[in-house]
């Protein structure tokens, strides 16, 4: 059978072999990598045990590519199964595969036999699961059809740190890396919330990269899964907001308090003003947090978590910080982003029509989280052409762009210069009546010239990398 020169069974037990095959997946960055080290893990009964074995020769494929590999096997209790899986990857070779969450049935007319029925692997790893087991008090039964699952995983590693120079920045793998993207709420005109086929991922991501961003803020939304398979296939950084909700929100705490530079503490006392009195809705919240880390945990591309936004919603947001953080350890965290501060590590600010300027005395690594909005009209490429949103309003797709490279030549990259960790324009495309976006709603015209972008977005990025 498949795989049964190179797998071995450990015992006797009735156990469920797992084979894997790293991969090579294509792609536009060489973020993939195949490693692994011996790791042991128990939970709730299942033990799992990996060996690497780098001579290990894959069946089914050429013996000319290059491949790594490693096997190993589940014995499991009676009356379980492993609902969910995990990988967990650090560039010190720790552990590349975890499983949790294991649930309820497991026999099959009286076959002791073990099932995995749902991954949260959607992401090169093929994995063949072959079953072993014996009839209860007669004779053992082997099943060597078993199950397939492709998959992927990426050894990267996102933290906090400082540059050469003692500023504080974010690093990736270990080094210095500026975050520079832009806002994307995910909108299309014919589906809303659902994008015309999966190209239209596909072309967002890639017009992106072509003006040399390499973060995509994704805003008040949660994205198919296709949506970050493509930001880990192409090389595309994502900063996942939590989706926040609440009551109806009072638009001089949210808009106008902090703009008068206002700034109130997020605990019960201050429930009412930001819309957050109902307690069912603060629990929903907590829920809806844990699902959206659990769905997402396992996109290598994601980097940040976005708890709350512009006090939409916000409560208790060091409590909330710290629970997504016993969730997922291994990402960044925009505790509050735009404003109500409360003292995270992240210091995140939004800023529009103001000018922007570093914060002094203030050691945190600092984010601009929203900025820009610059807006202009396309007749005949809008949702509404009687209603136009923008911070700065343009007629002039010339003049709009003057403008644009003047923010970022007088305004950010003096701030990246000064210690500014990363920056998210607003934003990627038009929405219905906000009509800032690089390009129009429909996809069809690219306000923004592309070359002003690249070379102002290439300047941030070297600003922070190329210290020597």
């Amino acid at each position: 059978q498949e795989g049964e020169e190179v797998l071995r069974p450990m015992s006797t037990e009735a156990a469920t072999e797992v084979y894997f095959a790293f991969t090579m997946p294509e792609s536009d960055v060489t973020l993939y990598a195949a490693s692994a080290t011996n790791t042991i893990d128990e939970t709730s009964g299942f033990t799992l045990s990996f060996e690497m074995d780098e001579e290990l020769s894959v069946i089914g494929y050429s013996q000319e590519e290059k491949y790594s590999a490693f096997y190993g096997y589940m014995v499991r209790e009676p009356g379980y199964r492993i609902d969910k899986m995990e990988y967990h990857t650090n560039l010190d070779g720790a552990d590349v595969w975890h499983a949790f969450s294991p649930s309820d049935y497991a026999f099959d007319h009286n076959y002791f036999g073990f099932y995995l029925r749902s991954y949260t692997f959607d992401y090169a790893t093929e994995v063949t699961i072959r079953v072993e087991g014996k009839h209860v008090g007669t004779k053992k039964i082997t099943y060597v059809d078993g199950d397939k699952v492709k998959s992927y995983f990426a050894l990267r590693e996102f933290a906090m740190g400082k540059r050469k120079d003692g500023k504080p920045c974010f690093l990736l793998n270990g080094k210095p890396y500026f975050m520079t993207g832009l806002l994307d709420q995910g909108y299309w005109p014919d589906g809303i919330y659902t994008p015309p086929n999966d190209e239209a991922y596909v072309y967002d991501i890639r017009l992106a990269k072509r003006m040399g961003f390499n973060t995509l803020r994704k805003h008040i939304k949660v994205e198919s899964m296709r949506f970050y398979y493509h930001c880990d296939r192409l090389g595309m950084i994502v900063w996942q907001d939590i989706v926040n909700g609440g009551g109806k929100y009072k638009s001089f705490w949210t808009m106008v308090a902090p703009t008068i530079k206002i700034n109130i503490k997020d605990g019960e006392a201050n429930y009412r003003r930001l819309a957050r009195e109902d307690e069912t809705g603060r629990k929903l919240f907590e829920k809806e947090m844990t699902e959206t880390v659990e769905q997402l945990y396992n996109c290598p591309c994601i980097a940040l978590w976005t708890v709350f936004n512009e006090a939409w919603g916000q409560f208790d947001s060091q409590k909330m910080t710290q629970k997504l953080l016993e969730l997922d350890d291994t990402r960044l965290v925009d505790s509050t982003s735009g404003w109500y501060d409360q003292g995270a590590p992240v210091r995140s600010i939004h800023r529009y029509i103001l000018p922007f300027r570093m914060p002094k005395r203030d050691s945190r690594h600092v984010v601009l989280s929203e900025y820009g909005g610059y807006s202009m009209k396309v007749p005949g490429h809008v949702f509404n052409e009687k209603k136009t949103f923008g911070y700065l309003v343009y007629s002039d797709k010339d003049k709009m762009n003057a403008a644009i490279e003047k923010l970022l030549r007088k305004q950010i990259l003096p701030a990246v210069e000064q210690g500014l960790c990363a920056a998210i324009y607003t934003q990627l495309s038009d929405v219905e009546n906000e009509q800032n976006g690089l390009v129009t709603y429909d996809r069809k015209v690219v306000k923004a010239d592309e070359e002003v972008f690249a070379v102002a977005n290439a300047l941030m990025c070297s600003a922070v990398t190329d210290e020597d």
